[in-house]
Formats: C-alpha cells, sequence, structure tokens
C-alpha cells in the first residue's frame, strides 16, 4: 500500500513539473482548508468532503466521509495554526490539486510550543458548482 502511495505521489508531481504558476483555483481551495483547520472549524471541513474522500497519512488510511471524519475530529483536537505553502497546482475542468508543504504551531498542554512539518497532495473534484475534496495524502517530516 505505501508502495501505491509514493506511486502515485510521484506521478503527480511529475504531471505539475512543468507549470510555471501555482492554478488559483488549487491555492484558494487549499487555503481555505487551512484557515478553517486553523479555527478548527471540522463542520465546514467534513461538509466539504467528498462521499468517497481517501485518506493516506503514513501509516494510516481511511476511505469515505465517515472515516476521514473521524480522524479531522481527532487530529483538530491537538493542532494549532496551520500554514501551507504551493509547490505544484493544477486544475482541468473537474479536477484541482495541490501539493505542496505544511506547518502547524502549537502550544501542548504543559505550555511547551512545537512546530510540526511535512508534505500534502490534496486533490478536490467538481461537483455541480462545488469543489469537494476527494483525496488527501499527507506525510510528516521525520522528528529532529
Amino acid at each position: 500500500m505505501k508502495t501505491l502511495v509514493l506511486i502515485l505521489f510521484a506521478v503527480m508531481v511529475s504531471i505539475c513539473q512543468a507549470q510555471d504558476k501555482p492554478n488559483q483555483t488549487a491555492v484558494q481551495l487549499m487555503g481555505n482548508f487551512a484557515h478553517l483547520w486553523s479555527a478548527h472549524d471540522s463542520t465546514a471541513i467534513i461538509n466539504s468532503l467528498a462521499s468517497n474522500v481517501v485518506l493516506y497519512e503514513d501509516p494510516g488510511f481511511a476511505k469515505g466521509k465517515d472515516a476521514v471524519s473521524g480522524w479531522i475530529k481527532r487530529e483538530m483536537r491537538e493542532t494549532g495554526t496551520l500554514s501551507v505553502s504551493t509547490v505544484q497546482s493544477s486544475e482541468n475542468k473537474d479536477i484541482a490539486y495541490q501539493v505542496g508543504r505544511w506547518s502547524i504551531q502549537r502550544t501542548m498542554k504543559n505550555g511547551t510550543k512545537g512546530v510540526s512539518t511535512g508534505s500534502h497532495m490534496f486533490v478536490w473534484k467538481k461537483n455541480g458548482a462545488a469543489w469537494k475534496l476527494a483525496v488527501m495524502f499527507i506525510t510528516s517530516d521525520p522528528e529532529k
């Protein structure tokens, strides 16, 4: 499974490499996700999920809106401010995606501050006039 995920990630990155500037739709969708995450608005994020959304997070996997919603609620309890940057992004008629970097600044229960970082690839599919989050691929950098 891990090999399949890495192949998918490599294919998406190679497709994007010829692009000169970030796609604004994907940047806006990812920026909105980061804003909602930082505001701890799990309801709005869950409402933006496709019914068949898939989450790949090392070492886990979740499929379907209910399973991914559970992950979002668990993760959001312990995270702080999410920042994202675009490495590559693109859009066609009904799909937009962004490959990039993320970081979360948080304050632990004991008062110490910490930062977690990693990479992501998000894919949105257009459903009527609305964009729905269909694939979330998230990796974390090794702890230092």
